[in-house]
């Protein structure tokens, strides 16, 4: 249910080991172990780093500007404001998020098949490719009530339409492979069998 990344190369093995992790975080592991517990979060930190699962889990997601938190009486603001750096204003083709340090494309590209949609990616540069779900997932803006659900003033032109993100769905063996698909005009996270569009992303 935590939406665990299997293009990550996680799947349900990667659901225990965090599962496992947060049970060796509950039993508070001795200086002598591996893991040790940060005070804020508090989650284990194995010895070296955040493992992939543990930096998934603390994602900095951005949140728009006008969303408050729920049940604040006083109104105070998500934390993680949204914030783009450079952009169309700036003469650039890209824009940086300044809340996850990814630096995405500006233009959609034609709707192609996810093959094409990777090899449109390629085509921009070294280190561009399609982004993974949640990092997709970072640019929806709830608070439009017109057009897409995304900042119009960093992403201009933005399609109401399915975007490709690079995770897949899991199936049963054997069965083709599917990628999850971000909604830029409900914000639904889905699939799709078809041509779509592709918004390119660089970065860690």
């Amino acid at each position: 249910d935590c939406g665990i990344e299997d293009a990550a190369g996680v799947g349900a093995a990667g659901e225990a080991a965090l599962a496992d992790a947060l049970d060796e975080a509950a039993a508070a592991p001795d200086a002598g172990e591996a893991g040790t517990l940060d005070a804020t979060p508090d989650v284990l930190v194995e010895a070296g780093g955040p493992t992939l699962l543990q930096r998934w889990a603390q994602w900095p997601m951005p949140n728009p500007g006008a969303a408050a938190a729920p049940g604040v009486p006083d109104g105070s603001l998500l934390p993680n404001p949204m914030a783009y750096e450079g952009g169309v204003d700036a003469g650039a083709a890209t824009v940086r998020d300044a809340v996850t340090h990814l630096t995405w494309s500006i233009g959609s590209s034609p709707q192609a098949s996810y093959a094409n949609a990777q090899a449109q990616c390629a085509s921009l540069g070294p280190g561009f490719r399609v982004p993974t779900r949640i990092e997709l997932v970072s640019l929806l803006d709830f608070t439009r009530s017109t057009g897409a659900t995304i900042d119009p003033a960093a992403f201009p032109g933005t399609s109401r339409a399915q975007y490709w993100t690079s995770s897949t769905v899991p199936n049963d063996a054997g069965a083709p492979t599917f990628y999850w698909t971000v909604d830029f005009s409900t914000g639904l996270v889905t699939t799709t069998t078809g041509a779509t569009f592709v918004r390119c992303v660089e970065g860690p």
